[in-house]
């Protein structure tokens, strides 16, 4: 990710609840040779998967994790 990353962890939040994850860290990465900074969300998997997921094609387009 490039730029500020705080609102788009917010609104991802509860989807990486729902699927078992929880934000482990995140780190800043250089891209060598440039001034390019990017953001790399480090998620733990601490639960399983509920059995609704994965879903079938076109519905997370239609109805998004919330």
């Amino acid at each position: 990710k490039s730029d500020n990353i705080s609102q788009e962890i917010l609104n991802s939040d509860n989807a990486i609840k729902k699927l078992g994850g929880k934000i482990k860290e995140i780190k800043e990465v250089s891209i060598p040779g440039t001034d390019i900074i990017r953001k790399i969300v480090i998620i733990d998997k601490i639960e399983p998967t509920k059995i609704r997921y994965p879903r079938k094609a076109g519905k997370p387009g239609k109805d998004p994790i919330k």
